[in-house]
């Protein structure tokens, strides 16, 4: 009887390292399926990914900003108190003197405006709980103007938005709309680099109509895929109005 106690005492013994080895192969394989995802989708000199809203980490990348930040995203909740973006972009400006930043607001008075407030999110299920939102936005921004008249321009676009863009430099961050609960800040993002991008900016804001298509016309596949972004983007500053 005391040999099979010892021997079950071995065994148990035995099980309990197994469980636990079960168990860190299960961490383990939980933690590889939480990493961020990338998937790299490059195109000739086009470098491009996609990737998950935890790998964007978009006030780091406004904290690395050089030249120019636009904004194109409806409206910005994280920045209507204090938080990492709104600090980011606080630092960036008293530390930076050569960055400029557009911010482009939906224009609450657009007669599309009540159904895109449900589709940015699941519970502005009223056009004044969206407008209260904007509202935030409004004021972060027109503080952070105040405070950088020149180099601080806020827009509000009568133009319905088609996808959420975020520009840093030669960085495009692409984001999808819908109809779902999760909002899309939570879900997948295309991220752009490209050279071509500051210059393709200059292109479509300063040249004449002709020039710009001129121009655009000689451009490779995957440089007119990056020229409709921008395209779209300065299509929504041109309808709208400066606060």
């Amino acid at each position: 009887s005391v040999k099979k106690a010892q021997y079950e005492l071995v065994k148990s013994q035995q099980d309990l390292t197994k469980t636990q080895e079960e168990l860190v192969k299960s961490q383990q394989e939980l933690s590889e399926a939480l990493k961020p995802t990338m998937v790299d989708c490059s195109v000739g000199s086009l470098k491009a990914c996609v990737i998950h809203h935890r790998t964007l980490k978009t006030w780091d990348r406004i904290r690395e900003a050089k030249e120019e930040i636009i904004l194109h995203a409806a409206y910005y909740p994280k920045y209507g108190y204090d938080s990492d973006y709104s600090n980011a972009f606080r630092a960036l400006m008293r530390n930076k003197h050569t960055v400029n930043v557009t911010v482009i607001i939906t224009d609450i008075s657009s007669q599309w405006a009540e159904e895109f407030g449900k589709i940015l999110r699941y519970e502005y299920d009223t056009i004044e709980r969206f407008e209260e939102g904007i509202s935030s936005s409004i004021a972060f921004f027109k503080k952070l103007k105040e405070e950088f008249p020149n180099r601080v321009t806020i827009k509000t676009s009568s133009r319905l938005p088609l996808m959420p863009f975020v520009i840093i430099d030669n960085d495009i961050l692409v984001g999808h709309y819908c109809h779902a609960e999760i909002p899309a800040p939570n879900g997948l993002w295309f991220h752009i680099n490209s050279e071509k991008v500051t210059e393709i900016i200059e292109k479509v804001r300063y040249e004449s109509t002709e020039n710009r298509k001129a121009y655009i016309a000689n451009l490779t596949d995957e440089e007119q895929a990056i020229s409709r972004y921008i395209e779209d983007v300065f299509d929504a500053i041109k309808h709208g109005k400066t606060i």
